[in-house]
């Protein structure tokens, strides 16, 4: 084969390949893109089976669309991009997270993004807009947290979720706050995010706050509240309080991507996913039981076998019994 064919067959597979890592063009029907940024990636739509919550759910190879009260989840270990088709919301879903667009909104006069996370942790960041009406929210079991332009981090722990961060499944420093079973809790990185509570007045919570929304719906802020910020190692520093013992928090997005670098075995969080030096951490198996975990030699990274997905599950609001608590 000539120079020439060989160049044209380059150029044909170079083409090919970049289709294959961008999504199709969103329909009317469309309210996001979800990017696989590492890890198991799931998405559902609302047309899915609502008698039972496990069909339906289709696999994140990069890039996916996903439309209102329709589903992303991440395993352990996963980590997901979400962001609104008019750029306006961006989310960071986290390990072991389930969320929903219950509503989606915008025109020249109105924007509108209503997030449902019934387990997991979410990082939002939601654009200023020049707007009358701009309604911003993340909505859990317990409470709902309102934003006008801003970035926080939310977590919520379900009553019937396994307990605990899964040793292996990475990302703790930069997306669990410690939420026990009923629990919200969520920082404000910039900004300003009103908690409403299900019981009480609401509270705002400022940036380099922290806020608690415990099982009965009372709000802990201030010296009550278990996280607090860093401020001597940077403003988006905050530790944990757990008992005895205090974990540290980097909730910047430097090193949520240095992170997600690393799990990819530098294939960078604009590379392919899964792609360059892997790091030997086993095959992803459909098989039931729990999680294998360790440690790469020399590298501190997880070793995961068998990622679970979310425990808890919730139909759409539109759809059938729930499972879990279902949306307000």
């Amino acid at each position: 084969m000539g120079f020439l064919p060989k160049a044209l067959h380059l150029i044909r597979w170079l083409f090919v390949a970049l289709l294959a890592l961008q999504p199709l063009a969103a329909d009317e029907n469309d309210v996001a893109e979800v990017e696989r940024r590492v890890g198991l990636v799931d998405i559902r739509l609302p047309a899915a089976p609502t008698d039972n919550f496990e069909l339906g759910w289709q696999k994140v190879a990069r890039f996916a669309w996903v439309q209102r009260t329709g589903w992303t989840r991440t395993y352990d270990g996963g980590i997901a991009e979400c962001r609104t088709v008019d750029g306006a919301v961006n989310c960071k879903v986290g390990p072991r997270t389930l969320i929903s667009i219950l509503e989606f909104l915008a025109n020249p006069d109105e924007v509108r993004c209503i997030i449902w996370l019934p387990e997991g942790s979410v990082r939002t960041k939601a654009s200023p807009v020049d707007k009358k009406l701009r309604r911003y929210e993340v909505r859990t079991p317990n409470a709902v947290l309102s934003a006008r332009g801003t970035a926080w981090l939310s977590q919520y722990t379900p009553l019937d979720a396994k307990i605990g961060w899964t040793p292996g499944s990475g990302f703790q420093s930069c997306f669990d706050l410690g939420a026990a079973p009923g629990e919200t809790r969520l920082v404000v990185l910039d900004g300003v995010v009103e908690v409403k509570p299900e019981v009480g007045d609401p509270v705002v919570i400022q940036a380099g706050n922290a806020a608690v929304i415990d099982q009965a719906g009372q709000v802990k802020t201030g010296v009550e509240c278990p996280i607090q910020q860093d401020a001597s190692k940077g403003q988006q520093s905050y530790t944990v309080q757990e008992g005895d013992k205090t974990r540290s928090l980097d909730l910047s997005e430097s090193a949520l991507d240095a992170n997600i670098d690393l799990v990819q075995g530098g294939a960078g969080s604009l590379g392919q996913p899964d792609s360059g030096p892997q790091i030997e951490r086993g095959t992803y198996t459909t098989a039931g039981g729990g999680i294998e975990t360790g440690f790469q030699s020399g590298t501190g990274v997880p070793l995961l076998v068998n990622p679970q997905p979310p425990t808890s599950s919730c139909a759409p609001p539109s759809g059938g019994p729930c499972t879990a608590p279902c949306p307000p």
